[in-house]
């Protein structure tokens, strides 16, 4: 993939992540490999009018900074050479249980892909745009694909930005779903270790081929 049509794609995913209201205002930010460097979202700048020109190349120049969680980004990518696109978020359901300091337990069929173990780990806190917290985020990711940020928000990787999106709408429906089930009062019933592995082979080895158009 060029460049030039990451930065396209960076772009329609931020609009579609307005939309999703994943995020209010500027917070939160998008990325995708580009060969041996990254494509992120700009600091500050409204996605309702973020351009492909504006998205920065890491390693090239450009008039705009990137993204504050730029270190967030490069630290995930340097763990983890399946992850290919990264989105933060800032969803009301997701922060709310990440204010908690608690694991997201998996509940649900369609979030098991997202597990690290049993659950979707919240990372311990650190400041916005620090080292520290993208260690802390690296050390919670593990295996997984999102995670909590606590005090702040949540972080979702993808091998695509569409996935991406899409676990990040995941995440956001399990974490509703969670406060649901803890506001009626009621016991929840966690999926066993032994059925989120297999579910999430599932989805990785076939469900996802689907998904971007492969037949098998």
């Amino acid at each position: 993939m060029t460049a030039l049509s990451v930065e396209k794609e960076i772009v329609a995913t931020a609009q579609s992540f307005l939309k999703s209201n994943l995020t209010v205002g500027t917070w939160g930010n998008i990325s995708c490999r580009v060969g041996d460097t990254l494509a992120i979202t700009p600091s500050g700048k409204s996605y309702e009018n973020l351009k492909a020109k504006d998205i920065v190349i890491i390693g090239k120049k450009h008039a705009l900074a990137p993204s504050s969680e730029l270190f967030l980004h490069q630290a995930i990518y340097k763990s983890r050479k399946d992850i290919q696109a990264i989105i933060h978020t800032h969803s009301t359901y997701a922060t709310a249980l990440a204010c908690q300091h608690t694991d997201l337990p998996i509940l649900t069929e369609d979030i098991a892909q997202l597990a690290n173990g049993k659950v979707i780990k919240c990372a311990k806190y650190a400041l916005a745009g620090t080292e520290q917290l993208a260690k802390n985020a690296v050390q919670a990711l593990g295996s997984g694909w999102a995670i909590l940020l606590a005090n702040h928000g949540a972080v979702v990787c993808g091998t695509t930005l569409n996935q991406a999106l899409l676990f990040a709408q995941l995440l956001e429906k399990a974490a509703q779903t969670y406060y649901i089930c803890q506001a009626a009062g009621g016991k929840v019933h966690p999926l066993t270790s032994a059925n989120i592995e297999k579910l999430k082979k599932f989805y990785f080895q076939c469900y996802a081929k689907r998904q971007e158009g492969e037949s098998k």
